[in-house]
């Protein structure tokens, strides 16, 4: 006897149809308890937060919890470029670079004015 399992009720997929405009909180109607996670540009007169109920000892409910933790995806670095190209740039660089000794075989031997001063 197995027992089937229902799936879990997935939670909200697309937060600004879930809101209705009457719920959206304001930073003047936002309460102690309520998520804080802000939607669109508080410049703009349709700026808002959440609302919904947080988590306990949390800024967002449990739905902007999860979002706000997930794992940062690996980016491009530049226009069509990945890290692993700038590792290689940066290894061809290193290998033309001169070697720190010879740069510090062509300064000059005499010493500068300061180091002749406090001598």
């Amino acid at each position: 006897m197995s027992k089937i399992m229902e799936a879990p009720i997935p939670l909200r997929t697309n937060d600004d149809l879930n809101i209705p405009l009457g719920a959206r909180k304001t930073v003047a109607t936002l309460l102690a308890d309520d998520c804080r996670w802000p939607f669109g540009d508080p410049l703009e007169p349709d700026f808002h937060f959440c609302g919904h109920r947080k988590m306990d000892g949390n800024p967002y409910c449990e739905f902007h919890m999860r979002r706000a933790s997930n794992a940062a995806r690996p980016r491009a670095v530049g226009v069509g470029r990945t890290s692993a190209d700038s590792a290689a740039d940066r290894a061809a660089l290193a290998r033309r670079a001169p070697a720190p000794s010879k740069l510090l075989s062509a300064r000059s031997p005499e010493p500068t004015l300061r180091q002749s001063l406090f001598r």
